[in-house]
């Protein structure tokens, strides 16, 4: 009996970089790999104008590839790190993100060459990935030489992504849209900065209701608070406001006991990301700075403020998007339900109402069907077919 062995056709390049939705979500991945490699700043840049000349880049200050990395690891296809290194990062320890080995192609999808520069240990190597190149191919994979040049020149740690030859076929990436992506992934971590175009990515990219005032109260004192609640329906990273004291973030993020009212659905709690500034409770900070005194003075009286605060902002949201949602499923429906008598008419606009209020959160789709599944039960009833 003989013996065979997969071949892996460069083909599969192709397939491994269309699996990302669009080239934010790509250029997302290049970012993960960043977080992995334990850089503190990425820098992104990304042309004005798709006909530009010019590449975008994804640069990292993370502890880079030697050249023999480069050819064992990221030359490897599929090479899970996960399995060979473990589930944290190197040096930070930071849960590692990257996607089994294969977001090593998500550049492709927005251009046909891939130049990567990675220095380590003052030692930079570079090596070309051409789409091309690797599609004209008709052999294995592996069997395709790429070169990688080494030399020392006394670099700073990090890794250099270049993307030429941009896919005319797509449009650049957004950078509104590349923003928001970002921080929703990265937005609560201290220690990770994302630049793009040489913009720091900052908590007010997110698409909201935003609300910044300062006030004085009498025991906290003078407070600044910045938060935005999400346009979008499902839940932020990290959701919550964090309390700063002297510049430092004191604990995790807080709802100031919002999650514990039935009010509040907890899924459109989950949309508010902000912070507070509170320097007046310097004095109620535990010594390590890890956490607030629930008990003092200063905190009770922010808390109280701030859980009106937030349930009038979130009963206004709540109010503004239910109306929305509820003109918008009244139209769509708008033929089916005249077709009942006006009493009942009335009555299934409230059943709606109530629907929207235990089902907020849940998929527009979701929500609709409910309702369908609703007017079917009653025109049975009304018309007193089985």
């Amino acid at each position: 009996m003989g013996t065979a062995k997969f071949k892996v056709q460069p083909r599969v390049v192709h397939l491994l970089s269309n699996q990302y939705r669009s080239s934010e979500q790509a250029l997302k991945e290049l970012v993960d790999n960043a977080w992995d490699a334990d850089a503190e700043h990425v820098h992104i840049t990304i042309p004005m104008n798709l006909f530009s000349t010019e590449a975008i880049v994804v640069q990292d200050d993370g502890i880079g590839m030697s050249a023999s990395q480069v050819m064992s690891d990221y030359l490897n296809i599929a090479y899970n790190r996960r399995i060979k290194k473990g589930e944290l990062t190197q040096y930070k320890k930071r849960k590692v993100r990257g996607h089994k080995g294969i977001g090593k192609f998500a550049g492709l999808v927005a251009a046909s060459q891939m130049e990567v520069q990675t220095t380590h240990n003052k030692i930079t190597s570079t090596l070309v990935i051409n789409k091309d190149d690797l599609y004209n191919y008709d052999n294995a994979l592996e069997e395709l030489n790429i070169e990688v040049f080494s030399k020392a020149l006394n670099y700073p740690s990090g890794t250099k992504i270049i993307l030429s030859g941009l896919n005319q076929e797509l449009n650049l990436p957004s950078v509104e849209k590349l923003r928001e992506l970002l921080i929703f992934e990265f937005g609560r971590q201290s220690d990770f900065h994302i630049y793009i175009n040489k913009e720091k990515v900052t908590f007010e990219d997110i698409q909201g209701s935003r609300k910044t005032f300062t006030k004085k109260l009498d025991e906290a004192g003078d407070i600044a608070v910045s938060l935005v609640i999400s346009d979008h329906k499902k839940s932020l990273k990290n959701p919550g406001l964090i309390i700063r004291v002297g510049g430092r973030a004191i604990g995790e993020p807080t709802f100031f006991g919002l999650e514990n009212e039935t009010l509040v659905p907890k899924k459109f709690l989950n949309r508010i990301y902000g912070e507070i500034e509170a320097d007046g409770l310097m004095e109620a900070v535990n010594s390590r700075w890890d956490y607030i005194y629930e008990n003092s003075k200063g905190y009770v009286e922010l808390t109280s403020f701030m859980k009106r605060f937030l349930l009038d902002e979130l009963k206004s949201k709540f109010k503004d998007e239910t109306i929305e949602l509820e003109n918008e499923i009244l139209h769509e429906f708008k033929q089916q339900i005249e077709k009942f008598p006006m009493p009942r008419q009335e009555a299934i606009r409230k059943s709606i109402n109530r629907i929207l209020q235990k089902f907020y959160g849940d998929s527009e789709d979701k929500i609709k069907t409910i309702v369908s599944l609703l007017i079917k039960h009653l025109k049975k009833t009304t018309t007193g077919t089985s």
